[in-house]
């Protein structure tokens, strides 16, 4: 992964990109290693079967959540968490479900499904997605140490500081201007293709109001 700032989105469309490239061939490569058991060839099928289910639901999820078919778009998210709870599109399928409750205003429900991958997830890169979706929630609640107790677990990436903009967020509102600063420099940095964002960044770093140094 390259050596430079990667948004909470950014990350999950890359999850999102490799299962897509790689997940079904990694099950077919499971499957064919076991083909060859007797015992296991109704299993193969079933597995196969399943596989393949919970991938045409999952990419009904991604089109409804596009087009903004909220309602749709929860019970296609709940059916693949229910019925194939221990694959990747459960866990991704999980994430889609805590942004369409923030955008609904419900955090609550937000913060459940959040809590879940982060209790449950073994999948390291899933549940520091997580973590950070839920320090942004307490965040702007007014929980300042739970936010930042949250992201503390979280290392950085190949050296480099992971969700500079969030921990930064978090610097500020905890009274931390300096280290605030420094972070969202190194977020500027990371962040510099992408124009919108980099605004947005720049307008929090001057209401620090640190002179440059």
């Amino acid at each position: 992964m390259a050596e430079h700032y990667v948004s909470e989105d950014e990350q999950v469309e890359r999850l999102k990109s490799w299962w897509r490239n790689y997940g079904r061939a990694l099950l077919a490569g499971l499957v064919i290693g076991i083909s060859g058991l007797a015992g296991y060839r109704y299993w193969d099928g079933t597995q196969n079967v399943h596989a393949e289910n919970a991938s045409i639901t999952y990419e009904q999820l991604l089109q409804m959540t596009a087009e903004d078919r909220h309602e749709d778009a929860i019970k296609a998210g709940e059916t693949i968490v229910d019925n194939y709870p221990n694959t990747a599109y459960a866990q991704l399928s999980t994430l889609i479900l805590a942004k369409i409750a923030v955008e609904s205003g419900n955090y609550p429900e937000a913060k459940k499904h959040l809590k879940t991958l982060i209790d449950k997830v073994d999948n390291k890169d899933i549940a520091y997605v997580a973590r950070a979706r839920l320090a942004r929630i307490v965040l702007a609640e007014g929980a300042v140490a739970e936010a930042d107790s949250l992201m503390t677990v979280i290392p950085p990436l190949e050296g480099r500081e992971r969700f500079a903009e969030l921990r930064a967020d978090i610097a500020a509102a905890g009274g931390d201007h300096q280290t605030a600063k420094t972070l969202y420099l190194q977020a500027l940095e990371g962040i510099n293709a992408r124009v919108l964002e980099q605004g947005g960044v720049q307008l929090k770093l001057e209401n620090l109001g640190l002179e440059e140094k």
